[in-house]
């Protein structure tokens, strides 16, 4: 519902979306940092909303990582929960 409303515009469900990809920018900034991959792999809500999302998370990427890493979108679509979950 939130993305729905997000798509159409509405200010409170698209801060929603800014902070998500803020927060989800720092956090990979910190992983870059740390472990220096290559690149990271995201699904679920990146791979529903990247419309709303990528442009934000890539500023704070590009303005915290100390290395660059580049982000892709799960292969396995919307189904990497559940191998996620298999293979727990």
């Amino acid at each position: 519902m939130i993305s729905d409303l997000a798509k159409e515009g509405d200010e409170i469900c698209l801060r929603i979306y800014r902070c998500s990809a803020q927060m989800l920018g720092r956090t990979i900034a910190i992983l870059c940092d740390v472990v220096d991959p290559d690149l990271v792999v995201i699904g679920g809500i990146y791979m529903r909303s990247a419309s709303l999302i990528e442009a934000e998370l890539l500023r704070v990427l590009r303005e915290e990582a100390l290395v660059p890493c580049k982000i892709v979108p799960a292969a396995l679509g919307e189904q990497v929960g559940d191998y996620a979950a298999l293979s727990v």
